[in-house]
């Protein structure tokens, strides 16, 4: 029996086979998206399969869905095998059944094969991030599907409405719907901390830099560990400086010629920046007292994440607290993330040629 290809991202191809598993024995709905065979047709050889199939259902069986009147459901084991197993997930509860079958043990052989790594960054990460923010088992799995779905060939029988997601990650992950209910609510972690956005998917804007260890100063400024980053140059300062004096609305106040003076001389986080202006915006201080005001308010925030003015500036890089100031404390994680890491899109969604 032909194997699939080796896969370099094995925490996520083993999650995409983990969940697509359950899903497929969960879940008895039509299928209207080829694309849900994906993961199959990408990864098992197509002779493989069409002997499982020829194995699992008789040759009546097999001659009745080739001779079907309506082209969509009529077999063809030359089409390709998201095709095949379209037409056997569709064919009615017996071959459905019997579909169910042929996948499990398509999984199965992938499963055999799939390298298992000592140290997987992916899955590394996943823990880390669980950790840092106290995620509990439910949270942490919506998460990972959430991150797999966007980032692999993972995908759903057929298009679903926003008040269905709960129920089809429930059958993905297994669990009951109340439970991801609970898990997925306003108030619960995931979208507090905005894990998930409004959709329900994994979060790219908050997330896909601290995956890939290239987090942005103003996701990193959400979570409550120690990490080793470089400080924003002053270029990097002075882009921050303009974005946030017009998202406050302060032009007026900050005039361009001052917005490269105080990217000069504050070597801040972009949270303390948006901070310090937000707060500026509050007091709605007088031109003259501007400069006067933001050098008060920067005072505490460069004290309290051990930050100078650019005359007396410690090396970049240097390691230190991303608790938020209303917290004033970090943990002991010391996470250094690598740079460059590559996306699972890329590999996962490249299709792979099986071996003989």
């Amino acid at each position: 029996m032909a194997k699939f290809t080796d896969n370099h991202e094995t925490f996520s191809f083993m999650k995409d086979l983990e969940y697509w598993r359950n899903l497929v024995a969960n879940c008895n709905d039509e299928c209207s998206d080829n694309e849900f065979f994906r993961l199959a047709a990408m990864n098992f050889d197509h002779g493989s399969a069409v002997e499982l199939i020829t194995a699992a259902y008789t040759a009546a069986e097999l001659e009745d869905m080739k001779n079907a009147m309506v082209r969509t459901r009529r077999l063809d084991l030359s089409d390709s095998l998201a095709d095949i197993l379209s037409v056997l997930w569709n064919y009615g509860e017996r071959s459905r059944r019997k579909c169910k079958e042929v996948l499990f043990a398509m999984i199965d052989f992938m499963r055999e094969d799939c390298p298992k790594p000592e140290n997987d960054m992916l899955a590394a990460r996943f823990d880390c991030l669980r950790r840092t923010l106290k995620l509990n088992d439910i949270e942490s799995d919506i998460l990972t599907l959430a991150y797999v779905k966007a980032e692999t060939c993972f995908e759903w029988p057929h298009r679903i409405g926003i008040h269905q997601v709960p129920r089809f990650y429930a059958m993905a992950l297994d669990r009951s719907i109340d439970e991801v209910r609970e898990a997925m609510a306003p108030q619960g972690r995931l979208m507090k901390f905005s894990l998930l956005d409004d959709d329900f998917d994994f979060s790219l804007r908050t997330l896909g830099g601290f995956m890939d260890g290239s987090s942005d100063e103003s996701v990193r400024r959400r979570f409550d560990y120690s990490m080793r980053f470089d400080r924003l140059s002053s270029a990097q300062r002075e882009a921050v400086w303009r974005n946030q004096v017009a998202r406050h609305g302060l032009e007026a106040l900050v005039p361009r010629e001052k917005i490269g003076e105080y990217a000069c001389k504050y070597e801040t986080s972009a949270g303390g920046i948006s901070t310090v202006l937000a707060n500026v915006r509050r007091m709605a201080p007088a031109p003259e007292e501007v400069d006067s005001l933001v050098e008060t308010l920067m005072k505490p925030h460069c004290e309290l994440l051990e930050l100078k003015t650019r005359a007396t500036s410690s090396p970049p890089g240097t390691i230190r607290s991303m608790a938020s100031p209303s917290r004033g404390r970090s943990s002991s994680t010391g996470l250094k993330g690598p740079r460059g890491t590559s996306s699972t899109r890329a590999s996962m969604r490249t299709p792979r040629t099986a071996r003989g």
